[in-house]
Protein backbone atom coordinates (compact mmCIF):
# COMPACT_ATOMS: atom_id res chain seq x y z
CA UNK A 1 0.00 0.00 0.00
CA UNK A 2 1.22 3.49 -0.84
CA UNK A 3 1.83 5.87 2.03
CA UNK A 4 -0.76 8.62 2.09
CA UNK A 5 0.07 12.03 3.52
CA UNK A 6 -3.25 13.78 4.23
CA UNK A 7 -1.47 16.94 5.35
CA UNK A 8 0.35 17.16 2.02
CA UNK A 9 -2.84 16.49 0.07
CA UNK A 10 -4.80 19.21 1.89
CA UNK A 11 -1.90 21.64 1.45
CA UNK A 12 -1.81 21.02 -2.30
CA UNK A 13 -5.56 21.56 -2.66
CA UNK A 14 -5.45 24.76 -0.60
CA UNK A 15 -2.46 26.01 -2.61
CA UNK A 16 -4.37 25.32 -5.84
CA UNK A 17 -7.36 27.34 -4.57
CA UNK A 18 -5.09 30.22 -3.57
CA UNK A 19 -3.01 30.09 -6.77
CA UNK A 20 -6.10 30.28 -8.99
CA UNK A 21 -7.50 33.18 -6.98
CA UNK A 22 -4.21 35.10 -7.07
CA UNK A 23 -3.66 34.44 -10.78
CA UNK A 24 -7.23 35.54 -11.53
CA UNK A 25 -6.83 38.77 -9.57
CA UNK A 26 -3.48 39.59 -11.21
CA UNK A 27 -4.86 38.97 -14.70
CA UNK A 28 -7.93 41.08 -13.91
CA UNK A 29 -5.73 43.94 -12.64
CA UNK A 30 -3.50 43.69 -15.73
CA UNK A 31 -6.50 43.84 -18.05
CA UNK A 32 -7.88 46.90 -16.23
CA UNK A 33 -4.47 48.59 -16.28
CA UNK A 34 -4.17 47.94 -20.01
CA UNK A 35 -7.66 49.37 -20.58
CA UNK A 36 -6.73 52.59 -18.77
CA UNK A 37 -3.37 52.77 -20.55
CA UNK A 38 -5.15 52.25 -23.89
CA UNK A 39 -7.35 55.26 -23.16
CA UNK A 40 -4.27 57.34 -22.36
CA UNK A 41 -2.52 56.24 -25.55
CA UNK A 42 -5.51 56.89 -27.82
CA UNK A 43 -6.01 60.31 -26.27
CA UNK A 44 -2.33 60.93 -26.87
CA UNK A 45 -2.80 60.03 -30.54
CA UNK A 46 -5.76 62.38 -30.69
CA UNK A 47 -4.30 65.35 -28.86
CA UNK A 48 -0.51 65.29 -29.33
CA UNK A 49 1.17 66.58 -32.46
CA UNK A 50 3.95 64.17 -33.37
CA UNK A 51 6.36 63.39 -36.19
CA UNK A 52 6.76 59.99 -37.86
CA UNK A 53 9.27 58.71 -35.31
CA UNK A 54 7.13 59.74 -32.34
CA UNK A 55 4.05 58.34 -34.09
CA UNK A 56 5.83 55.02 -34.57
CA UNK A 57 6.74 54.95 -30.86
CA UNK A 58 3.12 55.60 -29.90
CA UNK A 59 1.94 52.88 -32.29
CA UNK A 60 4.48 50.44 -30.83
CA UNK A 61 3.32 51.28 -27.29
CA UNK A 62 -0.26 50.72 -28.40
CA UNK A 63 0.70 47.36 -29.91
CA UNK A 64 2.47 46.28 -26.72
CA UNK A 65 -0.57 47.35 -24.71
CA UNK A 66 -2.89 45.24 -26.85
CA UNK A 67 -0.57 42.20 -26.59
CA UNK A 68 -0.44 42.47 -22.79
CA UNK A 69 -4.21 42.88 -22.61
CA UNK A 70 -4.78 39.86 -24.84
CA UNK A 71 -2.50 37.75 -22.65
CA UNK A 72 -4.43 38.83 -19.54
CA UNK A 73 -7.79 38.11 -21.20
CA UNK A 74 -6.61 34.67 -22.33
CA UNK A 75 -5.50 33.89 -18.78
CA UNK A 76 -8.89 34.99 -17.44
CA UNK A 77 -10.72 32.83 -19.99
CA UNK A 78 -8.61 29.80 -19.10
CA UNK A 79 -8.99 30.28 -15.34
CA UNK A 80 -12.70 31.16 -15.40
CA UNK A 81 -14.05 27.59 -15.03
CA UNK A 82 -11.76 26.87 -12.06
CA UNK A 83 -12.28 30.30 -10.53
CA UNK A 84 -16.07 29.89 -10.71
CA UNK A 85 -15.94 26.45 -9.07
CA UNK A 86 -13.61 27.65 -6.32
CA UNK A 87 -15.68 30.78 -5.73
CA UNK A 88 -18.83 28.68 -5.52
CA UNK A 89 -17.23 26.37 -2.96
CA UNK A 90 -15.56 28.80 -0.54
CA UNK A 91 -17.22 26.84 2.29
CA UNK A 92 -15.32 23.77 1.13
CA UNK A 93 -12.07 25.69 1.38
CA UNK A 94 -12.87 26.73 4.96
CA UNK A 95 -13.73 23.12 5.84
CA UNK A 96 -10.54 21.91 4.17
CA UNK A 97 -8.43 24.33 6.21
CA UNK A 98 -10.21 23.14 9.35
CA UNK A 99 -9.51 19.52 8.38
CA UNK A 100 -5.86 20.39 7.75
CA UNK A 101 -5.56 21.84 11.25
CA UNK A 102 -7.14 18.70 12.72
CA UNK A 103 -4.72 16.50 10.75
CA UNK A 104 -1.76 18.54 12.00
CA UNK A 105 -3.02 18.16 15.59
CA UNK A 106 -3.40 14.41 15.07
CA UNK A 107 0.17 14.19 13.74
CA UNK A 108 1.46 15.99 16.84
CA UNK A 109 -0.48 13.73 19.18
CA UNK A 110 0.74 10.63 17.36
CA UNK A 111 4.36 11.77 17.55
CA UNK A 112 4.11 12.25 21.32
CA UNK A 113 2.12 9.11 22.01
CA UNK A 114 3.75 6.56 24.29
CA UNK A 115 2.71 3.15 25.42
CA UNK A 116 2.84 2.10 29.03
CA UNK A 117 2.67 -1.67 29.59
CA UNK A 118 -0.10 -2.75 31.92
CA UNK A 119 1.04 -6.26 32.72
CA UNK A 120 4.50 -6.73 31.19
CA UNK A 121 6.25 -3.95 33.10
CA UNK A 122 9.54 -5.62 32.23
CA UNK A 123 9.12 -4.16 28.72
CA UNK A 124 8.93 -0.58 30.03
CA UNK A 125 12.70 0.01 29.97
CA UNK A 126 13.07 -1.33 26.41
CA UNK A 127 10.14 0.79 25.22
CA UNK A 128 11.62 3.96 26.73
CA UNK A 129 15.04 3.19 25.26
CA UNK A 130 13.50 2.63 21.83
CA UNK A 131 11.48 5.86 22.06
CA UNK A 132 14.63 7.97 22.63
Amino acid sequence: MTDIDPLKITSQIIEAFEFVKTAWEKAKEEQELCDHEYNDLTHGLELIKFNACEGYKLAKQLQNNRIRRRKAKNTLEQLKPLYDVFKKHQGFLRELKKAQAEIATTYDIQQKRIYTPRVRTDLQEALEKNRR
